[in-house]
């Protein structure tokens, strides 16, 4: 069961993409085990909810586009870790006008830990030779670090020789969803407004790491929220009764459907304008 506290709209939304992703995964790749009802090797009860997982040494696809644009799925193999936190496939980034949301697959723990460190590092001008230097467990490049600590994430700025905390904090909401891992979202505008970034996953425990990708990084560009109209049906017109209008409108950050928001209703029959009402029903936006 995916679950989260409902401290923002976009929150319980990232649940249904987090679900929407892993379903994705499972019927897109056919190197993705499908283990519903049962336990990859390595995951725990507590964790993998069904979740697809490559093991190490298997064919995989790291960056996966979905039906929306701005929705970027990243997958890292499994089992390749001793005791940090396993970074699984659906790593999840999308956007929309104020902030940008990450999730973390995680599929061997069902919660933070005081032990387990979670960082992602943010190269905003996409040049590894600028940024940090590289060491142990840590990339090369990033002028940006969030670091996600027991449940609470803080954002650093590289120095030139170490990553410094920012004063004052921007506010990062940062929660477990259940069956999955952290999720996370930041400002844009504490991102610097950037267009692109690429960036590195980096779980520990320990001195042990997990690094996805792999090898190099993977590379998200930000888009403007779209809107996108689907087919609108029209009740049948009966005197002494409402005319009802109704469309699914998609939102292009979660790829589901707008349930929140302003709506103007106008209607021309015969020549004669008609006002009307506003309102969300059924995943549909309706007008009366």
């Amino acid at each position: 069961m995916l679950r989260c506290t409902p401290r923002r709209v976009r929150c319980a939304l990232f649940v249904v993409l987090v679900a929407g992703a892993l379903l994705s995964a499972s019927a897109g790749n056919a190197n993705f085990a499908r283990p519903q009802g049962a336990i990859l090797a390595g995951s725990s009860p507590a964790s993998s909810a069904g979740a697809p997982c490559t093991p190490s040494g298997s064919r995989l696809r790291s960056q996966r586009s979905t039906s929306s644009s701005t929705i970027h799925s990243y997958d890292d193999f499994v089992e390749d870790v001793q005791s940090a936190p396993d970074i699984c496939s659906s790593n999840i980034v999308t956007n929309d006008n104020l902030a940008v949301m990450m999730g973390i697959h995680i599929h061997d723990r069902p919660a933070f830990s005081v032990d387990d460190g979670y960082r992602i590092y943010l190269d905003t001008d996409s040049d590894p030779a600028t940024g940090s230097g590289a060491l142990p467990g840590e990339p090369a490049g990033a002028e940006l670090l969030i670091e996600i600590l027991d449940g609470t994430s803080t954002l650093r700025r590289w120095s030139g020789t170490s990553f410094d905390q920012l004063t004052p904090q921007p506010a990062i909401s940062t929660e477990w969803i259940d069956g999955y891992g952290p999720a996370l979202e930041i400002g844009r505008k504490d991102l610097g407004e950037v267009q692109s970034f690429t960036f590195v996953i980096v779980t520990s425990n320990g001195a042990d790491h997990d690094l996805a990708p792999d090898a190099g990084s993977w590379s998200y560009t930000l888009s403007e929220l779209e809107l996108a109209p689907g087919r609108l049906a029209v009740g049948q017109a009966k005197a002494g009764k409402p005319l009802v209008a109704r469309m699914v409108v998609v939102r292009s950050d979660f790829d589901v459907a707008l349930e929140e928001g302003a709506i103007k209703c106008s209607a021309e029959i015969g020549g004669k304008r008609l006002g009307g009402e506003g309102a969300f029903a059924d995943e549909r936006v309706r007008c009366t």
